[in-house]
């Protein structure tokens, strides 16, 4: 079930973490390239988001479900 949906029946959802397959290329490129939503500062363990952090937030306030 999508989440919209669980959340319309109800679910209580109070974080969600987009994860992708490109996750799993950068974990296992020893994270010499950057695909998700935040840069990681290593040294200091500081997120810092990028563009696409600030489109998926606004994908996700404006409630739109992209149909296939």
């Amino acid at each position: 079930m999508p989440m919209y949906k669980a959340v319309e029946n109800g679910a209580d959802v109070l974080a969600y973490i987009a994860w992708s397959l490109l996750d799993n290329f950068e974990w296992t490129a020893g994270y010499t390239n950057h695909f998700g939503l935040y840069n990681l500062d290593f040294e200091t363990q500081r997120r810092y988001p990028k563009d696409s952090a600030e489109w998926f937030s606004k994908l996700l306030k404006s409630k739109y479900v992209p149909h296939h």
